[in-house]
């Protein structure tokens, strides 16, 4: 099976590894529930996993622009330094920063504004309207709803989405990583953790390192990796 979906050994030890996480948190939730409540919250050890894997992807796309610039592909370089700016960003935030980290006060607009008083903007709220829900959680919802379910789809079927994903190098999932991103979300999602967000937050960058280092190419097409 898995020599037909063209999962190899680092993606198949990398979903053993998912699948031994969730099968984890399913008994902690029927168990061990204030262990797991302690272990999703800030700072600890669903965070600080989270923070590793970032690092690693980051260091992956990083890698992977250089490899691109030494080619002369210098458009396709361009979105994975995109790519290499969006994850530190992510990363200073899930860290805020280095708030905790060095003991620093937030400033007055975010104790009156954010709602871990601390200094990040996806704990913002603005009003009734909370930037983490309505950014990272619907619109980013429905980004990779679209993004796993048509982005390879909309290659196959209209040529210049696939002359674009080309130009660009724009790393794309395979179908086993499609089907591996549904499966967890619904795992993660079939049960009330109370902070079922902390444990996605672990296994989504964990699928997106897979993607960065075996991206979806034609056949005829050699892979970057």
């Amino acid at each position: 099976m898995f020599k037909k979906l063209g999962i190899n050994r680092f993606e198949k030890i990398t979903y053993i590894a998912i699948l031994i996480l969730l099968a984890t948190v399913t008994v902690m939730f029927y168990f061990y529930p204030d262990q797991l409540w302690q272990a999703v919250q800030e700072d600890a050890i669903f965070e600080n996993m989270t923070i590793l894997v970032l690092i690693a992807c980051l260091v992956i796309c990083i890698n992977n622009s250089r490899k691109l610039i030494a080619r002369k592909n210098h458009t396709g370089s361009l979105v994975y330094i995109l790519l290499s700016l969006g994850l530190f960003f992510v990363i200073g935030e899930e860290l805020s920063w280095g708030q905790r980290i060095f003991n620093i006060n937030s400033g007055s607009y975010f104790l009156e504004n954010n709602t871990q008083s601390e200094t990040n903007l996806h704990n913002l709220q603005i009003g009734n309207t909370r930037i983490n829900t309505l950014i990272f959680t619907q619109l980013g919802t429905i980004v990779l709803a679209v993004y796993f379910l048509f982005s390879r789809l909309l290659c196959k079927k209209i040529k210049w989405f696939e002359n674009i994903r080309k130009r660009f190098s724009i790393p794309l999932p395979k179908l086993h990583h499609t089907i591996f991103f549904y499966f967890a979300f619904l795992m993660v999602y079939i049960f009330d953790y109370k902070r079922n967000d902390e444990v996605f937050e672990l296994i989504l960058p964990c699928i997106f390192m897979l993607i960065f280092l075996y991206p979806y190419k034609p056949e005829t097409e050699v892979s970057a990796n």
